[in-house]
């Protein structure tokens, strides 16, 4: 084959990996999507902020249910603490959350 053509043929098959990569991502989120966001209330599974973060980003770039997106979100800052990035403050923890941080996270 000449130099041109094996190229050629490289780029296809970059492309159709590309293409194969986004179809397996938009099904994933389309046949699993209830299932994933549904993990933290059936399962008491706990997301770190940057497993939840990547899920969401996940769920939005395919068109996900922001409402339920955001739920997960809500469900995994049930156990953040003062200063994690999703905690959200309660009357027991306010003081530790001004004590913790320069400013209170909004309840």
């Amino acid at each position: 084959m000449k130099a041109r053509n094996v190229k050629a043929l490289r780029r296809q098959q970059a492309q159709e990996r590309r293409r194969q990569q986004w179809e397996a991502a938009r099904d994933f989120t389309r046949e699993c999507g209830e299932v994933m966001l549904s993990l933290p209330f059936d399962y008491s599974c706990l997301f770190t902020c940057e497993e939840a973060e990547s899920v969401a980003a996940l769920f939005r770039a395919f068109g996900g249910d922001e409402a339920q997106i955001q739920e997960l979100i809500d469900a995994h800052s049930v156990d953040d603490e003062p200063g994690e990035q999703h905690h959200r403050c309660t009357d027991t923890c306010r003081e530790s959350c001004t004590t913790q941080t320069e400013e209170v996270t909004p309840c």
